[in-house]
């Protein structure tokens, strides 16, 4: 949720599937690189004989790498389920608008044999 919330102020969510591999020009930087540093400054303490010493430098995180991948893994099956979700709810509302195919599988569906045996129970 963090991440999704740090996309919409970075980039746009909707192409971020699709921008993810295309070539920036120049000093342009990929959106998946400011979501997932890979290498970031860090400060490092050491104990020596004369105490304790900070040394700065630079730190990779290799899970970051992994992560960058595993998120857009998440952003294409996000995708294909709103799409998912569209034809079933497409599909639902053909069903229910169109009142004939709407009988014809209550009939189908139930233990009813024939169209008779629903008249006769249901008075239509």
């Amino acid at each position: 949720m963090l991440l999704t919330a740090r996309m919409f102020k970075i980039g746009n969510w909707i192409t971020y599937g699709l921008m993810f591999g295309m070539p920036t020009g120049g000093s342009q930087t990929h959106v998946k690189d400011v979501l997932f540093p890979k290498v970031v400054a860090c400060r490092i303490e050491k104990w020596a004989a004369s105490g304790l010493e900070f040394e700065t430098g630079m730190c990779t995180l290799a899970l970051n790498v992994m992560y960058q991948y595993l998120f857009l893994v998440m952003w294409y099956l996000n995708v294909a389920l709103i799409f998912l979700n569209a034809i079933s709810w497409f599909y639902t509302m053909f069903k229910f608008l169109n009142p004939n195919i709407t009988h014809k599988w209550i009939v189908n569906s139930s233990m009813m044999q024939t169209t008779a045996d629903f008249t006769r129970m249901f008075g239509y």
